[in-house]
């Protein structure tokens, strides 16, 4: 497992400038691409070709819904979920670093920033623990046990709120931070 100081020296990287850009740019494009496109991935095409949304957008279900949400998916859609769980790996990479990086840079990039910058990297290995239970559920359907659906629905809860709380809470106040030291720095710019 990486040490918080290659976490560390990775942040700063992408925080700069054009790294932040590019990394933002491909977190975004991702998220379009998984989520509303029409590819054979996309949560999209999963609901266009079964009617039902993947586990991996659900919040909080139980183990019995979890195998109901499986099934209803039906065959065309389980292999759509296949191919889901294949760019999610990718996605989880990509929007941890994006979130991650856009963090750190907006609450400064040093040691708070660092906390800050945490929350987006929980949430996308709690993503793939997510997606390890999902794999193993999906699997085994009809019969997919029961105990593995309600972890999966315990790690997405913690992936949802980790990621909803870096993007409604903690993006707001970083960029409110931000603007803050821009005026200060433009300020002291301007003094005599």
């Amino acid at each position: 497992m990486p040490s918080l100081s290659t976490f560390s020296c990775l942040l700063r990287r992408t925080s700069r400038a054009l790294s932040l850009c590019l990394v933002v740019g491909a977190g975004l494009l991702s998220a379009y691409l998984i989520g509303p496109s029409k590819l054979p991935f996309s949560v999209q095409r999963i609901k266009d070709v079964s009617g039902s949304r993947p586990l991996d957008v659900m919040f909080a279900y139980s183990a019995n819904e979890g195998a109901a949400a499986l099934d209803a998916l039906g065959t065309a859609g389980r292999r759509h979920y296949w191919y889901f769980l294949v760019a999610d790996a990718g996605f989880l990479v990509i929007y941890t670093l994006a979130l991650a990086s856009l963090l750190f840079a907006l609450f400064g990039r040093g040691r708070w920033a660092l906390a800050v910058a945490s929350v987006p990297a929980v949430a996308g290995l709690f993503d793939a623990l997510e997606d390890a239970g999902e794999v193993i559920a999906l699997s085994m359907v009809p019969n997919s046990p029961l105990v593995v659906l309600w972890a999966t629905s315990a790690l997405g809860v913690v992936k949802h709120i980790a990621i909803y709380g870096a993007l409604l809470l903690l993006l707001p106040v970083g960029l409110v931070l931000a603007l803050l030291r821009f005026i200060k720095r433009r300020g002291n710019d301007g003094a005599p």
